[in-house]
């Protein structure tokens, strides 16, 4: 497992043979747990931002379940609030405030748009969210006519770090028996490591500085890119 985290990590990732680039969209594509609206939600559910995080988490059963599609949002908001001093809350309020509290970093959307544009690669997106949330940001920001396919855990009934969604991804990027020309982009590295298994070659993101110094630079070499990162 060292030499795994140590592949992922890596700032001399071969990228020789890579083709297809898939990014997380959640700490990734955007930055997440943004104010106002981590602290709207805060209110409307009586409780710290830290605990909302964890109520919400990806992590927790009926996170998962929402996310695979398999609770109504009515259901997941009432047991959340269950789990709080809220009281009849506003669902189409705390649903808005959740959804806005990823908010969509204009470089990673810059950069996505010269690999499949300019360098002529595919680009995907793999993430775990909810319909609601999957609708919002296709709505409010198109990702839509920028990538190539896109991965949601709400339509597959597959979440990450489950190998499935991995697999899933590789068939739609018509990459499943070549693995290695995929480069997968997460910000959790038990989201990464699961690729790597599969034959990906990860990247753990942390943000969008330490991106540009470990790998943006030898993509603009490789494909030439002219964005000014």
């Amino acid at each position: 497992m060292n030499n795994l985290s140590e592949r992922n990590t890596s700032t001399q990732l071969d990228l020789e043979n890579v083709d297809t680039f898939v990014f997380d969209y959640g700490g990734v594509i955007s930055f997440h747990y943004c104010e106002p609206w981590q602290g709207n939600l805060a209110q409307l559910l009586k409780t710290s931002p830290k605990e909302v995080r964890s109520l919400l988490s990806e992590t927790s059963i009926w996170g998962r379940a929402y996310r695979l599609g398999r609770m109504t949002r009515e259901d997941f908001w009432r047991l959340i609030c269950d789990k709080t001093s809220a009281v009849d809350n506003d669902i189409e309020a705390l649903e808005y405030n959740w959804a806005n509290s990823y908010q969509i970093d204009v470089r990673m959307v810059r950069l996505m748009q010269e690999l499949r544009d300019k360098a002529r690669v595919k680009v995907g997106i793999l993430s775990n969210s909810d319909h609601y949330r999957h609708r919002h940001i296709e709505e409010t920001y198109h990702l839509s006519q920028i990538v190539d396919f896109s991965v949601s855990s709400c339509q597959h009934g597959i979440v990450k770090p489950e190998k499935e969604a991995y697999l899933k991804a590789l068939e739609i990027a018509n990459r499943k028996d070549t693995p290695d020309k995929v480069l997968y982009i997460d910000d959790r590295e038990r989201n990464v490591l699961p690729a790597i298994e599969l034959g990906m070659k990860g990247f753990t993101f942390t943000d969008y500085e330490s991106f540009r110094d470990a790998i943006a630079k030898k993509l603009r070499e490789k494909y030439e890119l002219t964005t000014t990162l």
